[in-house]
């Protein structure tokens, strides 16, 4: 292999690295695969109502989905996934969470879903908060949503995804469906630049 071959090979698999170490989804059972009923493996729910259902025909991907079903007016649901048991159990600062997932409602319903991301610190309170972010359903089929939540905070150890039914105050029921949520890192730019810079100087000193 010549030196200019090789210098590329280097330079590739360099940036490959760098990619695959960020592109691995952080949120555990975002597709709600896993679980006994209707607990969701990772998932926490915190009323009746939300969790995960088996049901092939109505998921997007796989055999299950995750729902937020709402039986009473003026009443909100919720779903909570922590990163840190994703798989990450220490935040980089500087670096940038993006949540994405799949969700559609289901025709008659009324209300809303909005949904969140949240860093922690080591004491468990809350440096950063996305605020709510509403998605707009569509009664009959997937809609993707990818929000970008901010850059992680100096003492940042933890995060989680917090996804939000409400019903309307005097309507319900409110039926959400969602499936293959993923969470990933997009890294700090400087990092990545320095990376490529090095990668770059390694090729010209094998070209001279």
């Amino acid at each position: 292999m010549s030196r200019k071959s090789l210098s590329l090979v280097l330079f590739c698999a360099t940036a490959a690295l760098a990619t695959s170490a960020y592109g691995q989804n952080l949120i555990a059972n975002g597709g709600f695969e896993d679980g006994t009923g209707a607990d969701a493996a990772a998932w926490e729910e915190l009323q009746v109502g939300s969790g995960r259902v088996v049901d092939p025909a109505n998921a997007r991907t796989g055999n299950a989905y995750g729902r937020l079903n709402v039986a009473s007016p003026a009443a909100s649901i919720l779903l909570q996934n922590s990163i840190s048991g994703g798989g990450l159990p220490d935040l980089v600062a500087g670096n940038t969470l993006v949540l994405n997932f799949w969700a559609r409602g289901v025709v008659g319903d009324t209300g809303n879903m909005n949904y969140a991301l949240r860093y922690l610190n080591s004491g468990g309170g809350i440096l950063f908060n996305s605020g709510a972010q509403f998605a707009v359903l569509n009664p009959t089929t997937y809609q993707q949503y990818t929000f970008v939540g901010g850059v992680v905070p100096v003492g940042a150890v933890a995060a989680f995804v917090e996804l939000v039914g409400a019903s309307g105050p005097t309507q319900t029921p409110l039926n959400i469906l969602i499936d293959d949520v993923s969470v990933t890192v997009v890294p700090e730019p400087t990092v990545l630049g320095l990376i490529a810079a090095g990668s770059l100087a390694m090729l010209r000193r094998r070209r001279a």
